[in-house]
């Protein structure tokens, strides 16, 4: 993470900012998925994963995320934490994806 927080942090702020959603995700994957945006392949700036853009919407309508309401209630604010769903699996079971596959990460302090 400490690799590729900079880039992820923009890509949040970008999302915020130009009015996707207020909750913006990121995906770390050890294959790749057809979710969100491709932002980091696997390789690229000394990471072993993929990493995706996406926000609360978008895996709603996709099925990841069936319960917004509780999953806002766990998402912390994005200037701060970075919101990662982590997968280890090439095939996504949108019924096995649940709330504690998501990891709230504090960005590193400049």
């Amino acid at each position: 993470f400490p690799h590729v927080c900079d880039l992820i942090k923009q890509a949040s702020v970008a999302i915020r900012a130009k009015g996707f959603s207020r909750y913006p995700i990121f995906i770390r994957a050890k294959t790749k998925l057809p979710l969100g945006e491709a932002l980091i392949q696997k390789g690229e700036w000394k990471s072993n994963h993929y990493y995706y853009a996406s926000y609360l919407e978008a895996l709603n309508e996709q099925g990841i995320i069936q319960k917004t309401k509780e999953f806002q209630h766990i998402y912390k604010a994005p200037d701060s934490y970075c919101m990662l769903l982590l997968l280890q699996t090439s095939h996504i079971d949108t019924a096995a994806v649940s709330l504690d596959q998501y990891v709230s990460l504090p960005y590193p302090e400049d």
